[in-house]
């Protein structure tokens, strides 16, 4: 099975203006409410490519709840969540004449107690499983995506880590299947900056030496580079016009190991990645199956030669 771990999730509250007017009464056209969290974006497209998967992380109060009912009868995912004392955060998006602001609250603490629920249910799995962790660890829970990829390795379970720098750089030690930086947080996490393919590789590769088994480096509309230890593979991406960004690395995420589960090829993987990827950033919502593998047909992958030396 695969299992999906959203540490803090939350409730996006998105709103649209006419116009905001500080400091008076604003009336919204527009409102919406959905589960949001990178985790949760990942069960959502792998459950949308048939992929059966379970929702883990911590919820609370009655906005933890409407994210419960919101996957089970909105997108038919199993949830497994550990529910806190707390109450999950809302994050709100206003959007005004095509500018989107946001405000993110902070997430409800995490005990060790809470986390030990989680590794418990970690300790049930067997090694034909598969554990995504992704996105923040939430308010003092500085060490929880560590033990959680601690205690996979120790029982030869493949994970995936998709953090920030410091979390992710700390984790590869355990190896994980697959890390997805972008080129800029690629450079954040070298402290360098990037301006070639081969500087992209290089940096890539040290991903590769340091634990991660396979690494997707996205570059926007340049495409993507995927980089094991022994080849590295660089993908353009089919023409159209972006309409939303959020989702679109999670979506790469999904697609990659909707295909890998099934068949441990990683070049159909990583084709079905950037499918996943694109079908997100063309439009407003997370990508579907058939646009997916609309785009799939229409994605070029070629070898890429590449010396140490470069």
């Amino acid at each position: 099975m695969i299992y999906t771990c959203t540490l803090s999730p939350a409730i996006d509250y998105k709103i649209e203006l006419e116009e905001f007017q500080q400091g008076k009464l604003n009336r919204s056209k527009f409102s919406k409410f959905s589960a949001g969290g990178k985790g949760i974006n990942i069960s959502i497209v792998l459950n949308n490519l048939d992929t059966k998967n379970v929702a883990l992380g911590f919820i609370g109060g009655f906005t933890g709840k409407f994210i419960e009912n919101h996957l089970q009868n909105e997108h038919g995912l199993k949830t497994d969540f550990i529910e806190l004392t707390a109450t999950t955060r809302i994050n709100v998006k206003l959007l005004v004449r095509n500018q989107e602001s946001e405000i993110n609250q902070l997430g409800p603490s995490i005990t060790q107690n809470d986390l030990e629920k989680l590794l418990d249910k970690i300790n049930t799995f067997s090694s034909s499983d598969l554990v995504i962790c992704a996105g923040s660890q939430g308010r003092n829970s500085q060490n929880t995506y560590y033990q959680i990829a601690k205690r996979c390795d120790e029982k030869g379970i493949d994970f995936i880590i998709d953090t920030s720098k410091e979390t992710l750089l700390e984790t590869l030690q355990f190896k994980p299947l697959l890390v997805k930086p972008n080129i800029y947080e690629l450079m954040d996490y070298f402290d360098v900056t990037i301006k070639t393919e081969s500087e992209i590789i290089k940096y890539g590769k040290q991903l590769i030496n340091l634990g991660a088994q396979t690494v997707i480096v996205s570059l926007g509309a340049e495409g993507s580079l995927m980089i094991t230890k022994q080849n590295v593979y660089k993908s353009t991406i089919p023409p159209g016009e972006v309409k939303n960004t959020v989702g679109a690395g999670d979506s790469m995420i999904s697609g990659f190991v909707s295909e890998y589960h099934k068949t441990k090829d990683l070049i159909k993987a990583y084709k079905n990645a950037v499918a996943a990827g694109t079908a997100t950033a063309y439009s407003y919502k997370l990508a579907t199956k058939n646009e997916i593998k609309k785009y799939e047909k229409q994605i070029e992958l070629k070898k890429v030669n590449y010396h140490e030396d470069n």
